[in-house]
């Protein structure tokens, strides 16, 4: 449902109340951009809610991440402008973000920000970074994390000719 930022939870909750029931009454995830604080909030307001996490969070930290998705089964999220926390300078994985993508690999699904035009230019070398943190997956994982969960949430099959190699 949508795409918006939330950056504070907001004093007055009718309108949430309202994208809340919206949601739910249509089978809807809602895909929101924020921080911790706005997750427990929407939860709050409606634990029955699915929410796609732009960014993995945001800024938020592996840890805390982890801690959030541990305390709500239906919170998923998209890694899109999170490779250069995920991938350390040396080209390895970060061990904190490696222990959150296996945890909740069923859960992760790969983004591609291109929220200003100039991000195409560059969407090349984006998509090379995802590949190689994901290729140091397992099989399972990165394929999941990659389209298999993408396809699970949305019913849809990602066309095989349109994946990458390892």
């Amino acid at each position: 449902m949508g795409e918006f930022h939330l950056h504070q939870v907001p004093k007055d909750k009718t309108l949430f109340k309202k994208i809340a029931a919206e949601a739910i009454e249509q089978d809807l995830y809602i895909h929101i951009h924020s921080g911790k604080a706005p997750v427990d909030f929407l939860f709050a307001l409606e634990p029955r809610l699915k929410i796609i996490w732009a960014h993995a969070g945001m800024s938020e930290p592996a840890d805390v991440v982890e801690a959030v998705m541990a305390r709500y089964p239906k919170l998923y999220a998209d890694t899109s402008y999170r490779e250069l926390d995920i991938l350390n300078e040396d080209g390895t994985i970060d061990p904190d973000w490696r222990r959150v993508l296996e945890r909740f690999s069923g859960r992760f699904m790969v983004g591609s920000d291109t929220w200003v035009n100039s991000q195409w230019d560059d969407y090349g070398h984006l998509i090379e970074v995802n590949r190689k943190w994901l290729s140091q997956f397992s099989r399972e994982i990165a394929e999941k994390i990659a389209y298999k969960n993408a396809e699970r949430l949305f019913g849809r099959k990602v066309d095989q000719n349109l994946l990458g190699t390892r």
